[in-house]
């Protein structure tokens, strides 16, 4: 069930800029793993330390625009979209 979410917190949590680190959640590994540090029981300590060593502002400007990219306005346009596009199909 994990493998086909998308949390709409981890948008929350970019939005700030700052490094995000997550357990591995296949949705954000697949699209954001340049932006985002995945880590496990064993590794959590050194993974935080890496994340904070790694940012910069690159990373903090695109987990910004990333954000903006995906606020509950612009998700709720798409939906619209889609289902407008799925009822007029000729």
């Amino acid at each position: 069930m994990i493998n086909g979410c998308d949390p709409i917190k981890y948008y929350e949590f970019i939005s700030a800029g700052k490094p995000v680190v997550s357990t591995e959640i296949y949705e954000i590994k697949r699209k954001y793993s340049e932006i985002t540090y995945f880590m496990n029981y064993n590794n959590c300590y050194q993974i935080i330390e890496r994340a904070i060593k790694e940012d910069c502002l690159s990373k903090k400007l695109e987990r910004i625009e990333i954000a903006k990219e995906n606020t509950w306005d612009i998700r709720a346009k798409k939906a619209y979209d889609e289902i407008i596009k799925y009822l007029f199909l000729d």
